[in-house]
């Protein structure tokens, strides 16, 4: 870890102390962890975390799949990734085979949900070109070795997400003798800093504004025309209104008498 302008550090979550505003230190976590670290300087803070993700050996067979926004730049992959329409995506899925036995027949799927489209020509396994099966008939990893992992990568561009913002991808693997293993990825549309909001043109936030009018001025004409409170305060309205014209003629003619 790095940091600038900081004097002092610390850490939490899956470790824990002071820590120096720059260092390394290596870990050996049992079990997915997170990892944060909180710096201080000048009256300010700043905090980052990482999510260490760990695949047990005692499992014969299991998986890993997360993802990252290329088009935002972003460097690590996590559980979820927040998207807007046409962000690239590069998902990362790691198939361990564990300590027990050796696998054979290793065959990895995926299910992509409906606004994300797969890109052709972008699957790999640990960094080689593969062929365009992943989302269909399943990539096929073949025969692995107990104690060792493939890393798969593809990447897949974000459509319009329509009216629903939460979607997710299921990872599936199997392997002969070994019951399938799942596993999900979040894909989240439109959402920064924690806010829900939806990337509009000029022309989309006129017709809100132009829906909202029409809207607001129905439900005002209903509570007028039906509704006894409203019924009520139409009358009010009118005849207060009717006042106002007669005291305005009477100032008028007031007016008139005098000049004459």
């Amino acid at each position: 870890w790095t940091s600038t302008n900081a004097t002092s550090c610390t850490a939490s979550g899956g470790w824990n102390g002071g820590k120096a505003p720059n260092g390394y230190e290596p870990i050996t976590p049992g079990q997915t962890a997170t990892y944060t670290i909180q710096c201080y300087g000048h009256g300010q803070t700043n905090t980052k975390s990482l999510t260490i993700y760990v695949n047990k050996l005692e499992h014969n067979l299991s998986l890993v799949s997360l993802g990252r926004n290329l088009s935002n730049g972003n460097r690590v992959y996590t559980k979820v990734v927040r998207v807007t329409k046409n962000d690239i995506t590069e998902f990362h899925i790691t198939v361990t085979a564990g300590i027990n036995k050796d696998l054979s027949n290793v065959v990895l799927k995926e299910t992509l949900a409906s606004p994300i489209k797969y890109l052709n020509g972008t699957t790999k396994i640990d960094g080689i070109l593969q062929p365009d099966t992943i989302i269909t008939t399943g990539l096929v990893l073949g025969n692995m070795n107990r104690g060792t992992s493939k890393i798969i990568t593809f990447q897949a561009i974000a459509q319009e997400s329509g009216l629903t913002l939460n979607y997710t991808n299921q990872a599936s693997v199997s392997a002969s003798g070994e019951n399938p293993v799942y596993d999900n990825t979040s894909i989240v549309y439109g959402l920064v800093a924690g806010a829900s909001t939806v990337k509009t043109g000029a022309s989309e936030s006129l017709l809100i504004m132009l829906f909202g009018s029409l809207v607001l001025t129905f439900l005002t004409w209903y509570y007028l025309k039906f509704n006894p409170r409203g019924q009520i305060a139409l009358n009010n309205v009118q005849t207060k209104f009717k006042d106002w014209q007669f005291d305005r003629v009477r100032q008028q003619y007031q007016r008139k008498n005098s000049s004459t």
